[in-house]
């Protein structure tokens, strides 16, 4: 029987922010702590604990509508554990700066809706 592979992650942050302008274009700035966990696949489990910087535009396309770009950095600690079919056990603990894949960080397109 073929298996399906289900996956599941929680990211969850805090943090400040910093806004500069007050016409329809206005840039920002702060930072986050963040918290996650993961399920990558069957008897597997992630955590992860970072921090991470960001900068951005927004412009004010309607009052409480704005379209904007974001750049974030991070540094993250992450822990990696994991069982194989044949009982065996592995554990990874890594130290990541940037995106994990490319070492640079995350750019983001932004549609924000403000109550």
């Amino acid at each position: 029987a073929n298996e399906g592979t289900t996956q599941f992650g929680l990211l969850a942050g805090y943090g400040k922010e910093w806004r500069k302008g007050s016409t329809r274009l206005q840039g920002f700035y702060g930072f986050d702590g963040l918290v996650g966990f993961g399920i990558p696949q069957k008897n597997a489990f992630s955590f992860l604990i970072g921090a991470q910087g960001f900068a951005g535009a927004e412009y004010f396309v309607f009052p409480k509508v704005a379209l904007g770009a974001q750049y974030a950095y991070g540094v993250f600690v992450k822990h990696e554990s994991s069982e194989d079919a044949q009982g065996n056990k592995t554990s990874k603990f890594g130290f990541n700066i940037g995106n994990t894949n490319s070492g640079f960080g995350t750019a983001s397109v932004l549609l924000n809706l403000y109550f």
